[in-house]
C-alpha cells in the first residue's frame, strides 16, 4: 500500500515499449552483463600476457648483463658477488666495542673477539687486498675518464675469463705479447681487447676441433630403431655450431629425431620473407621445392637456433659450423640470404673433406 500519495511500483514502471521490464528481460540483461565481464576478463588476461612477454624479453637482456657483471665482480674482488638482499645487517647496537687503551679502542669488534677494522692486513679478505693492490698499481686511472677505466676493467675481466676457459682445454696456451703501452689507459684498453679477441679465437678453434666428436656423440645418443638402423641415418645431416663459446647442434627436418616443431615453425617463418625479397633466387611457384628446402637443412637449423638464443639476431657474431655431409646446392644459394636476414654474421663452414668456406655479406669465399 502506497503512502503519502505515492504511486505503487510494478515490474514494468521503468520499462519502454521496446524493452519492457519483465522477468525475461531482466534475465537477458544479466546474460549481457556476464558476457561483458567475460570479454573484459579476456582482454585483461591478454594485456597481462603481453606485459609478461615484454618483461620476459627484458629479463633475458638483464640476465646477460648480470652474468657479465658477476664475472667482472669476481675477477676484481676475488670473491663471488652476493646480492644486497642477502647481506647480513652490519650494525648491531649490542655488539661489543674494543676496550679503551687499545689502538682500535671504541671501534666495533666481532662477537668472537678481534676488531672489525683491525690494522692487521692479514685479516683483510683476499679479494679486498687484491682489489686494493690493483688500484695502487694503476697510476693511469687518474689520466683516464670514468668510462675508460670502467671499459678497461670490464674488458680485462672478460679477457681473463676467456683465457681461463681456453686453458682448461689447452693448459699451456698464453696470449701473444702486446706492443701496446702499459702505462697509458688507452694502451691498457687495447691490450685487454687484443687478449679477449685472441682468447675467443683460440676457444673457437679448440671447440671446432672437438666438433666431429660432438656430432658422433649426438648420433650415438639416439641409438637405433627396432631393425637396428640408426635413427640418425646416413641420409641425415648433423651440424655443430659455436657462437660466443656456446654450442648449437642441428639436423635436417627429415630426421626422425632432434628436429622439433619449433625448428619447423622458425624455418617457415624465415622462408616467406626470403621468397618475397629474392624471387630471383627463391622458388615462387612451389615454396617447398628447391632451393627453398635449404631452410629446413641442418646448417639453417643451427643458425636459426643460435638466433633464437640471441634475441633473433646474429649481428656481429663470428660463427663456426661443422657438418658431417657436404653442403648441398640449395644451401650454397640460400644460406647467404639467411645470414643477411639474421644480421649478417661471419660464418665459417667446415665440410667432411676439410674444405672451409666463409659466408659473409651474401657471398661465399674459400678459406686459404
Amino acid at each position: 500500500m502506497a503512502e503519502h500519495g505515492e504511486t505503487p511500483l510494478d515490474d514494468n514502471q521503468w520499462g519502454t515499449p521496446e524493452r519492457p521490464c519483465d522477468p525475461s528481460h531482466t534475465a537477458a540483461i544479466g546474460t549481457d552483463a556476464a558476457w561483458d565481464r567475460a570479454r573484459l576478463q579476456r582482454d585483461v588476461a591478454f594485456l597481462q600476457l603481453k606485459t609478461a612477454w615484454g618483461y620476459a624479453k627484458l629479463d633475458q637482456k638483464l640476465e646477460t648483463f648480470k652474468q657479465a657483471f658477476y664475472v667482472y665482480y669476481a675477477e676484481v674482488f676475488g670473491e663471488p658477488y652476493v646480492p644486497r638482499s642477502y647481506v647480513p645487517k652490519a650494525f648491531d647496537p649490542n655488539q661489543p666495542r674494543v676496550p679503551a687503551g687499545n689502538p682500535d679502542g671504541g671501534q666495533w669488534t666481532r662477537i668472537g673477539g678481534g676488531s672489525a677494522s683491525s690494522s692487521n692486513a692479514d685479516e683483510a679478505p683476499v679479494g679486498t687486498r687484491l682489489a686494493q693492490t690493483r688500484r695502487r698499481n694503476r697510476a693511469t686511472d687518474a689520466e683516464g675518464t670514468l668510462a675508460q677505466v670502467t671499459r678497461r676493467d670490464v674488458t680485462e675481466a672478460l679477457a681473463r675469463n676467456a683465457i681461463q676457459r681456453v686453458q682448461r682445454l689447452d693448459p699451456g696456451w698464453r696470449p701473444s705479447p702486446s706492443i701496446e703501452r702499459r702505462n697509458s689507459i688507452v694502451g691498457q684498453i687495447r691490450r685487454a681487447e687484443e687478449n679477449l679477441r685472441e682468447a675467443q679465437a683460440r676457444l673457437r678453434e679448440l671447440e671446432q676441433q672437438r666438433a666431429p666428436e660432438a656430432i658422433q656423440t649426438l648420433r650415438d645418443s639416439y641409438g637405433t630403431d627396432l631393425l637396428g638402423r640408426p635413427l640418425l641415418g646416413d641420409s641425415d645431416t648433423v651440424a655443430h655450431g659455436i657462437v660466443d663459446g656456446e654450442t648449437f647442434m642441428g639436423v635436417n627436418s627429415g630426421a626422425i629425431v632432434e628436429y622439433s616443431q619449433r625448428d619447423l615453425n622458425d624455418a617457415k617463418r624465415a622462408l616467406i620473407p626470403l621468397v618475397r625479397k629474392r624471387p630471383d633466387i627463391m622458388s615462387t611457384h612451389n615454396i617447398g621445392q628447391r632451393p627453398n628446402d635449404a631452410l629446413f637443412h641442418a646448417e639453417s637449423t643451427v643458425l636459426l637456433r643460435a638466433a633464437r638464443a640471441n634475441d633473433g639476431t646474429l649481428s656481429g657474431k663470428v660463427i663456426d659450423i661443422t657438418v658431417d655431409r657436404p653442403i648441398c646446392s640449395s644451401c650454397k644459394k640460400v644460406l647467404p640470404l639467411i645470414g643477411q636476414e639474421l644480421g649478417n654474421p661471419i660464418v665459417r663452414f667446415t665440410e667432411p673433406s676439410g674444405r672451409v668456406r666463409t659466408m659473409h655479406n651474401g657471398e661465399w669465399k674459400d678459406q686459404d
